[in-house]
């Protein structure tokens, strides 16, 4: 705010909040900023002098990075979101985008991209001992992927048409199911990261078969 201006309490909130945002993208995961308005000595005197109070604490690397809580999901799917954001070992702890108390930007994308039910980021004390640094652990709570669609419908343009849709939106070509059941389960081909439908709609006059796929990370 500039001197001579009228105080208003939510706009020096905002700002407020911006110098602190300033600092937690710098690293300084315990930094707290404080603003406190005196009245003037005066009752008659309509100023007010606004303190802002700074407590920076020390400022924070990335150490190792843990990811915890994926029997399926894949290391790397999780990993890839950290790196896209810069998220990183050897780079400064934003908390900005992964607030220490949760619920923060980075946790949204790593759970959108895993379809996990819940993800948590939280720093750790450094296992190397540099009180300089932060391990990162991330703990997935991992929920259902995928789903298999049926259906049946009749009209008169198109007759009599069956359905079959298998969507995957972790898809991993590589898990293979160990049986049929598992597959029916959607316990199988997941963990990457992709996405793929399969789409089969066979009918007594029209008929349509589709396949989507997306790898949202094509060689890394």
């Amino acid at each position: 705010r500039v001197e001579g201006q009228v105080y208003k309490r939510d706009k020096v909130d905002l700002g407020v909040r911006r110098i602190l945002e300033l600092y937690q993208e710098q690293g300084f995961i315990e930094a707290e900023v404080v603003h406190t308005p005196k009245l003037g000595p005066d009752t008659r005197d309509d100023r007010v002098t606004v303190e802002i109070a700074i407590r920076e604490g020390r400022q924070f690397r990335i150490g190792r990075i843990e990811v915890a809580g994926n029997e399926t999901t894949q290391d790397k799917t999780v990993r890839r979101v950290l790196d896209e954001y810069g998220f990183t070992p050897g780079q400064l702890y934003n908390t900005k985008v992964a607030p220490v108390q949760g619920s923060g930007l980075l946790e949204r994308y790593v759970r959108r991209f895993s379809m996990a039910e819940q993800v948590l980021i939280r720093p750790e004390p450094a296992a190397s001992g540099d009180p300089n640094q932060r391990d990162v652990r991330v703990d997935l709570t991992e929920g259902m992927t995928g789903m298999i669609i049926p259906g049946v419908g009749v009209s008169s343009d198109h007759g009599v048409v069956a359905q079959l849709i298998y969507q995957q939106h972790n898809f991993d070509i590589t898990d293979w199911p160990q049986s049929w059941s598992e597959f029916f389960q959607m316990q199988a081909f997941r963990g990457g990261g992709q996405t793929l439908q399969v789409a089969l709609e066979p009918g007594t006059k029209v008929s349509r078969y589709s396949i989507d796929f997306t790898e949202p990370y094509f060689m890394d």
